[in-house]
C-alpha cells in the first residue's frame, strides 16, 4: 500500500468516526469515509465522480430526516453553488486541459460535504455534525485548505478574467457563511469548529503567501487571501 493510499484510508477512517461521534447513522458516514478517501487516492476525473457519488449515496441514505430548515437554509446556498459548479466545469487547467482536475475536485469535495450536511439538518441526533459539515465546506472553498481550496485556485490562474472569478468566489462564499452561520442548529460546534479551522489555516497560509511572494506573487496573494478568510472563521468563531 503506498503512502498516499494508507493517507487516504486514515483520512476516511477518521472522518467516519467523527460523523459517527457526532451522531451521524453508520451507514451515511461509511459512505461519506469512503468518498473522502476516493477524493484524496484517486485524483482524476472518474475518480473524482465516484468519490462524489459516494458522498451523495451518504446524503441519499440521511435524507429522510430532512424537512423545514434543510429547505430554508438550502435557498441561501442556490447562488454559490450554480457559480461553483459553473467555474469548476468551465475553466480551464493552465495547461489547456478542461475542466481542471484540481478546481474540480475541491469544489466536488465541498459541496459532498455540503450536501450531507443538509441531509442531516433536521436529524436532531446528527445536528453536532450536520453544523460542522457545512462550516467545513464553506470554509474549504474560501481556502482553509489552501492547496485544494476553490476560491484560491480560481485567484491564483494565470487568466486574469479567471482570477476576478475567483476573488467574486470568495466574496460570495465569505457572505454565504456569515448569513447561514446563525441557521445552524447546533451553534457551539459551528463556532468551535470555524476557530479550529481559523487557528489551524492562518499560520501555514501566511508562511506559504512569504514563501511565494518572490517566486510567484499571484501565488503568494492567493495564499493571502486564504489566510484573510482564516481570520474571518476566527472572528465568527469568536463572535
Amino acid at each position: 500500500m503506498t503512502a498516499r493510499l494508507a493517507g487516504a484510508a486514515a483520512l476516511g477512517i477518521a472522518i467516519m468516526l467523527l460523523l459517527i461521534a457526532g451522531g451521524t447513522p453508520v451507514s451515511p458516514a461509511l459512505f461519506f469515509g469512503l468518498g473522502a478517501a476516493l477524493f484524496t487516492s484517486w485524483r482524476t476525473i472518474p475518480g473524482i465522480g465516484v468519490a462524489f457519488g459516494a458522498m451523495l449515496g451518504a446524503a441519499l441514505l440521511a435524507a429522510p430526516g430532512a424537512g423545514a430548515a434543510t429547505g430554508s437554509l438550502s435557498s441561501l446556498l442556490y447562488p454559490l453553488e450554480l457559480y461553483g459548479w459553473l467555474t469548476a466545469l468551465l475553466t480551464r487547467h493552465p495547461n489547456g486541459a478542461r475542466p481542471s482536475v484540481r478546481l474540480l475536485g475541491a469544489w466536488t469535495a465541498s459541496s459532498g460535504c455540503l450536501v450531507l450536511g443538509l441531509a442531516l439538518i433536521d436529524h436532531a441526533p446528527a445536528q453536532a455534525a450536520s453544523s460542522a459539515l457545512l462550516c467545513v465546506a464553506l470554509a474549504y472553498r474560501m481556502g482553509v485548505i489552501p492547496a485544494f481550496g476553490w476560491g484560491p485556485l480560481l485567484l491564483r490562474h494565470p487568466s486574469n478574467r479567471i482570477a476576478l472569478l475567483g476573488a467574486t468566489g470568495l466574496l460570495m462564499s465569505a457572505a454565504t457563511l456569515v448569513i447561514a452561520l446563525p441557521r445552524l442548529p447546533d451553534q457551539h460546534i459551528a463556532h468551535r469548529t470555524l476557530l479550529t479551522l481559523g487557528a489551524i489555516s492562518i499560520p501555514y497560509t501566511a508562511w506559504r503567501a512569504h514563501r511565494q511572494w518572490t517566486p510567484d506573487r499571484r501565488c503568494a496573494l492567493s495564499y493571502l487571501a486564504a489566510s484573510g478568510a482564516g481570520l474571518l472563521l476566527l472572528i465568527l468563531g469568536i463572535w
